[in-house]
């Protein structure tokens, strides 16, 4: 009887340290950072990875947004500020885990407006 105590306790222990360390690992994990897309302007749907997308879609890193000849599109970079996508553009987005974001225009025109720091 002790010794089947003594193996559950031991299961129990083993489990309890492997659900720590994995809140650990999850906690110490930096948070991806997201853009939005905040506001299109124009008769057809914003381009993001080649697909249709509406305002409040997620702009990931790597993501590649394209307006057409009517539309334009505002991109919300949080505490960075906005970028202001012109028609007929398309620039690419990528974010670090350190908080860097890097815009690359492949074409076309923006506007960045950048929020200062404190």
């Amino acid at each position: 009887m002790k010794l089947k105590q003594l193996t559950a306790s031991r299961a129990i222990a083993i489990l309890l340290v492997f659900a720590v360390a994995q809140i650990s690992l999850q906690i110490g994990q930096a948070q991806q950072f997201i853009a939005r897309l905040t506001s299109t302007k124009g008769s057809q749907p914003i381009l993001v990875n080649g697909l249709s997308a509406a305002p409040g879609a997620s702009i990931v890193t790597g993501a590649t947004i394209e307006t057409l000849s009517d539309q334009t599109a505002e991109i919300n970079l949080g505490s960075f500020g906005t970028i202001e996508l012109a028609p007929n553009s398309q620039l690419r987005i990528d974010y670090d885990q350190n908080g860097n974001t890097k815009v690359t225009l492949n074409r076309g025109c923006l506007v960045l407006r950048y929020k200062k720091g404190d």
